[in-house]
């Protein structure tokens, strides 16, 4: 597959490839950032080049994309920003709320809202990190929350709901077991597009975790959100917390974690307990919830190979 072709050029090849399947193309600065699998450091002349020697690949208003792409790709992805925008801003509200409850000490926009593609129809997903020992006393007062307020994704209506189907807790930072093999494109670019609206100082480390993703983009770097996206708590409203999450923790005890564990795993449906732990799309446990039923990695990397062929 791209014999012939020199490092770079199928680098730049692969990169815009995979951001097509997405319909995202992609500014010269951006294919930079998200340049897969290339291990040198290179300029944006040098990308350049490539560009202008390639013939399979064009450029419309400073966006580049597969030839065989109509023009208005650029138009798709600028109103996926908008809707992506309009979506983060109504429901601002909820990761505000989010972040008020205790033991969260992450919320992250992740799919395809991270990267302001979603659609106008479909839901929000979340990426949350709790405290140590504490994922499922914090999963239960999250899907309470959203339970009581109808936020929750129902069977034909998903618009602007959220989905909660990815924590960890402090613990289990590294998720690099979660990859279908050292190539999962899909799950690198996840990763590196996680889009932190509500951090507890526990995002660097995060990220040092999973500094393993650089072996394949090399120049992703943590995300830095302007103040518009970024939540923040009021020191007392910290204190707060902290002091309910100090009751909780002295009155509940360890054995409450456990009982929340159980009693949440019975109400788990079908779709999701038949296939916990029996790969990298339902992975379940103390320290990490990971339901992904409609785990489409696979397919993905079908798609993403024929394009190159």
């Amino acid at each position: 597959m791209l014999s012939g072709f020199s490092q770079l050029e199928k680098s730049v090849m692969q990169t815009l490839a995979w951001f097509d399947i997405f319909e995202y193309p992609l500014t010269l600065v951006e294919l930079k950032k998200y340049l897969w699998d290339f291990d040198r450091e290179i300029s944006l002349v040098e990308i350049q080049n490539v560009l202008d020697k390639l013939e399979n690949f064009k450029n419309f208003q400073g966006f580049y994309f597969l030839k065989n792409r109509e023009n208005s790709i650029v138009e798709n992805r600028l109103r996926k920003y908008n809707i992506s925008e309009t979506k983060f801003k109504k429901r601002a509200w909820v990761f505000k709320i989010i972040a008020l409850i205790p033991f969260v000490r992450l919320v992250g926009i992740c799919n395809t809202m991270a990267y302001r593609g979603a659609k106008a129809e479909s839901d929000i997903d979340l990426f949350v990190i709790t405290e140590k020992n504490r994922l499922w006393w914090t999963r239960f007062l999250i899907l309470s929350f959203l339970s009581v307020f109808r936020l929750r994704p129902q069977k034909n209506n998903f618009q602007n709901k959220i989905c909660l189907s990815f924590f960890v807790d402090t613990t289990k930072l590294n998720l690099a077991e979660l990859k279908k093999g050292e190539d999962d494109i899909y799950f690198y670019f996840w990763l590196a597009h996680l889009w932190p609206v509500y951090n507890e100082n526990i995002y660097h480390d995060f990220w040092q975790e999973n500094s393993w993703l650089k072996a394949k983009l090399k120049f992703v770097a943590p995300q830095e959100l302007n103040s518009h996206y970024k939540i923040k708590l009021a020191v007392i409203v910290q204190l707060l917390k902290r002091w309910f999450e100090g009751i909780i923790n002295l009155l509940a005890g360890g054995w409450t974690e456990n009982f929340l564990m159980n009693f949440q795993l019975n109400k788990i449906p079908s779709a999701i307990s038949d296939k916990m732990n029996l790969g990298s799309e339902v992975v379940i446990n103390e320290h990490l919830f990971k339901a992904h039923t409609g785990d489409r990695r696979g397919e993905y990397q079908k798609i993403f190979e024929d394009k190159l062929k």
